[in-house]
């Protein structure tokens, strides 16, 4: 076997195969991280759903990444969108299909939701009241509020708008 070396990578160059894309998933359910077993399968389209193209699944406990798989790179390039089919089975269960570009080797996020794109348990709508002032001067201003939970990242909670507060009293 004839090999090139190179500090990056090296080749076999005696027996060619063609190059391949490395991708990993990052599987979560309803945009949070959680330790149940999940499973995401790749097929060309809805119409070819008997030819499954790639599994990857997320092992019970760790729940987030998946197994590695290495696919054909042309096939990646050429076939453009694939479509993709999340589940979590825990209760209650979660599928949520969607069409992929997956042309660059790498980590894609999956996130699991609800067939009807709810993000999970909804609670009380947050109420805030604010006092805004510009250069030491009361104004109107909208408020924006972030929140920061430690285990997820930052997401926008809400909006408060002065002109909607408005129209619901007449002002």
């Amino acid at each position: 076997m004839a090999t090139i070396a190179h500090d990056y990578y090296s080749v076999d160059v005696s027996s060619p195969r063609p190059p391949t894309s490395q991708i990993q998933f990052r599987l979560w359910r309803d945009g949070q991280v959680t330790t149940g077993q999940k499973f995401l399968r790749v097929y060309r389209s809805v119409l070819e759903l008997s030819k499954l193209e790639a599994v990857f699944w997320a092992e019970p406990g760790s729940g987030e990444y998946t197994n590695i798989e290495r696919l054909d790179l042309a096939l990646l390039l050429a076939q453009g969108d694939w479509l993709v089919l999340g589940v979590d089975d825990s209760a209650p269960r979660r599928v949520r299909g969607a069409n992929l570009a997956l042309g660059e080797p790498g980590v894609y996020t999956f996130n699991i939701t609800s067939v009807d794109g709810g993000g999970g348990e909804q609670g009380d709508p947050a109420l805030a009241h604010a006092r805004v002032r510009v250069e030491r001067v009361p104004s109107s201003r909208e408020v924006v509020l972030l929140e920061r939970p430690v285990e997820v990242s930052d997401a926008i909670t809400g909006l408060i708008r002065r002109v909607a507060a408005e129209a619901r009293t007449g002002s």
